[in-house]
């Protein structure tokens, strides 16, 4: 039987006051391993992570993931976990794990997390280190409903490929996360962690996704100029179009079709 393996990255107690001392923000950023954060106080800052605004209290956590962009509002303290999966049955643990939850009591949590600290500098402190991590991810998963939560997309799979079908063929329409939702009769923000979980991105990323990427093939195709190409891909106005374009692609439409055309004429 397989059990999940982790690369421990980092860990330890992060406090903005001391590292970030004069900034009320802090840059964004693209996340690369896994970021578990357990909050240590009331009025904890804010994090903003992929678009959606995550306010923190005393035993909130955190769960930011490969590919999120995110920031923060500071000041901030919390104990944190950087991971990586080194296996699959680790990826879709720590792929199930909620962007955000709070567990009814985090004294357990509070003591692992103190007892990885006081292990960090002592000789052969692997096994304890990896003991110690294993107990705190079974807890996250016990007190963030990921049993549940899994069920929930296997029981709800049809509907959210019925979803994806949805949206590849409408996607030039002005498509909402409630009306989307209503359609598969889920709720706006089930819904919204349903498919978040099971297509890797946002219902709004997947679907700038596909306007992008319908541009991509129109500026191709020199007789549609960028008013056609916004007002097909479904965005609000050419101007919208090239910020979100540029945005997504660091290109403009215009500097995009310039490029790709010089690569066909090579």
């Amino acid at each position: 039987m397989e059990f999940p393996q982790f690369e421990l990255i980092g860990f330890g107690v992060y406090d903005s006051h001391v590292l970030h001392s004069g900034k009320t923000y802090t840059t964004e950023r693209t996340v690369t391993f896994y970021e578990i954060e357990l909050f240590l106080k009331e009025d904890n800052g804010i994090s903003f992570i992929n678009g959606d605004t995550y306010t923190h209290g005393q035993g909130d956590f955190i769960c930011a993931k490969p590919g999120y962009k995110r920031y923060s509002k500071l000041h901030i303290s919390c104990y944190f976990l950087h991971l990586l999966p080194k296996n699959e049955k680790a990826k879709v643990l720590l792929e199930s794990i909620p962007t955000s939850f709070k567990p009814g009591d985090v004294s357990e949590y509070v003591r692992l997390f103190n007892k990885m600290i006081q292990l960090r500098d002592e000789e052969n402190n692997e096994l304890y280190l990896l003991t110690a991590l294993s107990s705190i991810l079974q807890m996250i998963r016990r007190d963030s409903g990921v049993n549940t939560f899994e069920a929930g997309i296997t029981g709800n799979k049809k509907a959210l490929l019925n979803a994806e079908k949805y949206l590849k063929e409408n996607y030039q329409k002005n498509i909402s996360l409630e009306k989307l939702a209503k359609e598969h009769n889920l709720s706006p923000i089930y819904f919204h962690k349903l498919f978040t979980s099971f297509f890797h991105k946002t219902p709004n990323k997947y679907l700038l996704d596909l306007k992008i990427n319908k541009a991509k093939v129109r500026l191709l195709e020199e007789n549609y100029n960028l008013p056609d190409i916004a007002l097909e891909c479904g965005f609000s106005s050419q101007s919208y179009f090239c910020y979100k374009f540029k945005e997504q692609t660091g290109l403009s439409p215009l500097a995009f079709r310039k490029r790709e055309l010089a690569k066909m004429e090579i």
